[in-house]
């Protein structure tokens, strides 16, 4: 009777247990869910927002502009309309390639681009290539043998290039719009043209092409040099980010279709320069938060004195060319500092050349920072300067201006004998000894 008694305890014993168990569960999965509803509320309510948000981020935003030491505007930023691309949830390749072949008619577009790969991926979406495949290699398909890349190669590698032949410059045009169309995220704006886009170009678009074709004109910033082509090789260029830097960029917050200085002011000062995208809502283009402008910044040339100098190396050169024995004479450059502090107040280099019997001089400012010089007498009075230093000639001394001979080089001397002569006297004749 004992033993009965003790086993209903341990039954009743075990019970109060496990409804304890359950109690504190229930307790912790409504506390836990009422932490969910009270505290963490913003939380989730804004990681639902961010996982079904349309919003996202213009293609373009302005750059900071480049400035000389007096404050005058050197590189600015100007609009340009564009024509972009914008994928929508209803669109598939039939539609995709009728309003290709609908924008080809209006615009005139650069094809020297598109290759034989671009084609074939064109022929293959506008054509039914199933042909190209047998049924046993069909058969395999279906075996999960082949994959659908393996069928596409295949496909891609049995097209007939002699059909491109016929292609016209519309089907050409179409086929390259098509590309762009697709090419990079299908959530990202797609510039289709935006360089030389006529005043004519946009009136037929604004007429012919419909709302609902994906297609629409928006503005984007190219950038300006108010002064030419001076010191454009110094401040840069802006393009696409290069192969080879794409994954710094990308890991610093850009997308792999941002223009991004890739030379010289621009690249160097980029994290300043580049500007602020906007917003837009993906679904209905409303702006939503406009582009701001990238940090300014200020050089410290002179560009009156950057013109100045310009002016004379042109003229000079020119003067120079149409004197003997300069067959080989064909550049010169120029960099002024401020003695106190080193800062650059000009950098000019300009190089010449002969074109249809007339000498023409272009803009090489770049030369004075990449371009390897020959030094000439220049070095003598550095070489004196020397001598001093080391005790092997003493200020106003007089020596003869005999040749110099080095043990296994040819004497060296002066353009002729100039007689004994001392330092200043050296350097004002341009003596080699």
């Amino acid at each position: 009777m004992k033993k009965k008694k003790n086993k209903y305890f341990v039954i009743n014993r075990r019970m109060n247990y496990f409804k304890s168990f359950l109690l504190f569960s229930f307790i912790f999965l409504l506390i836990y869910i009422s932490s969910f509803i009270i505290f963490r509320k913003n939380y989730y309510k804004n990681l639902l927002t961010s996982m079904t948000n349309s919003v996202v981020d213009s293609k373009y935003a302005p750059r900071g502009r480049i400035f000389d030491r007096n404050y005058k505007l050197l590189v600015d930023n100007k609009l340009v309309p564009v024509i972009y691309y914008l994928n929508t949830n209803k669109d598939n390749s039939t539609n995709q390639i009728k309003e290709a072949y609908k924008l080809a008619q209006i615009i005139d577009i650069d094809v020297s681009k598109l290759s034989l790969k671009m084609l074939k991926d064109f022929y293959l979406v506008s054509n039914n290539c199933d042909s190209l495949i047998s049924d046993k290699e069909w058969d395999k398909y279906y075996l999960d043998e082949l994959s659908y890349n393996d069928i596409y190669k295949m496909k891609l590698e049995r097209i007939d290039e002699s059909i491109f032949n016929d292609y016209s410059v519309i089907d050409k045009k179409a086929c390259y719009i098509y590309y762009l169309m697709n090419n990079g995220y299908y959530y990202e704006m797609k510039v289709i043209k935006k360089d030389r886009l006529t005043d004519d170009e946009l009136v037929k678009f604004v007429d012919y092409i419909g709302n609902d074709s994906g297609f629409f004109i928006d503005y984007s910033y190219e950038r300006e040099y108010l002064y030419g082509d001076t010191l454009k090789s110094i401040f840069g260029k802006v393009s696409l980010i290069p192969f080879d830097e794409k994954d710094y960029y990308l890991s610093n917050g850009y997308m792999i279709s941002d223009m991004v200085g890739t030379s010289y002011l621009e690249k160097q000062y980029e994290n300043y320069l580049k500007g602020t995208k906007g917003k837009y809502d993906y679904n209905t283009l409303e702006i939503i938060e406009y582009p701001k402008r990238g940090k300014d910044i200020v050089l410290t040339i002179d560009i009156d004195l950057q013109i100045k100098i310009e002016e004379i190396l042109t003229r000079e050169l020119i003067n120079a060319k149409n004197e003997p024995n300069t067959s080989l004479f064909n550049s010169a450059y120029v960099a002024i500092k401020d003695p106190s502090n080193g800062e650059i107040l000009a950098m000019a280099g300009k190089k010449i050349r002969k074109v249809d019997g007339y000498y023409s001089v272009y803009d090489d400012a770049i030369g004075v920072l990449t371009n390897s010089m020959t030094p000439g007498s220049v070095v003598k009075g550095a070489s004196m300067l020397v001598g001093f230093k080391e005790n092997a000639i003493n200020i106003g001394e007089v020596m003869s201006d005999n040749c110099v001979k080095i043990f296994s080089y040819p004497k060296k001397c002066s353009w002729k004998y100039l007689g004994n002569i001392d330092d200043i006297k050296a350097l004002s004749l341009s003596s080699n000894a």
